[in-house]
């Protein structure tokens, strides 16, 4: 996979397709499925309802009774990514290095290894329809290896003031939150850094309680108007 987004198709479907047949259930998964994506498709049509900036597409192709959708990126996104500077390209590495430091029994004893991930392909439900989807998870917390034990690993700048507070809230908590309930991960870690990428404060989330913080804020977003619309779409 691509994950600096550097190219039009970075998440080939295929691979959803390879892990099923490996595991033998293929034919048995398939033709109960109503829609086919990886996590960040389902991510988008989540967030779309308050998304008013960045712009995003995706590929949809019917086969047989299942939509199966594929991660496009829009040449918006490409030119950024093919554009950051060195101050971008350094705050992406800290959030690798930050997986890195969480995860490794020996962390940095070799180089950060940007390309390599572990993804979940789980069965759940949008509204009446069934969905088989993929996504990348960065961790888990025990020896069980089910969903409960999954947990998102996230970097954020600290924040000084209610204003940023409030924007971090209404926007970053909803891409978290879109994210992790997609996929079934009930925690997320956040590494609060500072200017210099050192990381100052942990704090562990849970996903469920996420729409809560932002449910003073006007025109907040909820969970429940952002599945009503995911399923809409």
């Amino acid at each position: 996979r691509d994950r600096d987004r550097r190219e039009i198709y970075p998440a080939p479907i295929d691979a959803i397709f390879g892990a099923l047949e490996t595991s033998g259930e293929i034919d048995a998964v398939l033709p109960e499925m109503d829609v086919i994506t990886w996590r960040g498709n389902l991510s988008k049509l989540l967030t779309c309802a308050w998304n008013v900036n960045e712009a995003w597409t995706m590929e949809a192709e019917l086969v047989n009774r299942c939509v199966v959708l594929n991660v496009r990126e829009t040449e918006d996104s490409l030119r950024r990514a093919l554009t950051r500077d060195d101050r971008e390209e350094r705050m992406c590495y800290w959030g690798y290095a930050f997986e890195e430091s969480v995860c490794a029994e020996k962390p940095f004893e070799e180089p950060v290894d940007c390309l390599d991930c572990f993804c979940s392909v789980v069965r759940t439900k949008l509204g009446t329809l069934n969905v088989l989807m993929c996504g990348e998870v960065d961790c888990f917390d025990s020896d069980d290896g089910d969903l409960a034990s999954y947990v998102e690993l996230k970097t954020t700048r600290v924040m000084n003031d209610p204003r940023q507070v409030k924007k971090f809230e209404k926007e970053k908590l909803l891409k978290w939150w879109a994210q992790s309930y997609a996929l079934g991960v009930r925690r997320i870690l956040v590494g609060f850094r500072d200017d210099v990428g050192k990381v100052v404060k942990l704090q562990m989330l849970e996903t469920l309680k996420l729409p809560g913080y932002v449910a003073a804020h006007e025109g907040a977003w909820n969970a429940r108007d952002g599945l009503r619309c995911a399923s809409l779409v």
